[in-house]
């Protein structure tokens, strides 16, 4: 084998991973403890881009679109007047004009916190959590650990 076949299949390698990373999954890490137990501070989500459609970023419309369901994780994009987040709540609820209500309920900040999201605004639906970070449950020394027995967890 020369040297030039073996580059062929390590930039083919390299093209598919980026074909799947683009438009297939997405990675996004939770930020707080506001949908646990199922997903906790630390968790980092594999996300289906395609489970409500293939959307091109310079298309307004998409093919073979679906419509979130009532119960489904969805990751959604959140603009403020400073920057551009991600959040991760559960849709409890469908209501017109192609909105949903997504919920969370937060004992530590006293009640419970829902949002109104616009369809456009729902980005993927997560599927799994691919490893989950976090801090160990000794207070004294507090440092960040893999929690091995929530790796490859279906999110539900």
């Amino acid at each position: 084998m020369n040297i030039y076949s073996n580059l062929k299949w390590i930039f083919a390698a390299i093209i598919l991973s980026l074909f799947c990373r683009v438009f297939l999954i997405s990675v996004y890490r939770i930020p707080t403890n506001s949908m646990s137990p199922n997903l906790i501070d630390g968790d980092i989500v594999i996300a289906n881009q395609l489970a409500y459609g293939l959307k091109f970023p310079w298309m307004k419309a998409g093919y073979f679109e679906s419509e979130p369901q009532v119960g489904d994780v969805v990751i959604f994009r959140v603009k403020s007047n400073v920057s551009e987040e991600y959040q991760v709540w559960r849709i409890k609820e469908k209501m017109p004009e192609n909105k949903y209500l997504v919920r969370i309920d937060n004992p530590t900040e006293g009640g419970i916190s829902a949002q109104i999201v616009h369809r456009d605004q729902i980005l993927s639906k997560a599927w799994v959590v691919a490893l989950s970070v976090g801090t160990t449950q000794d207070s004294i020394s507090a440092e960040k650990s893999v929690r091995w027995n929530r790796f490859l967890t279906i999110v539900k």
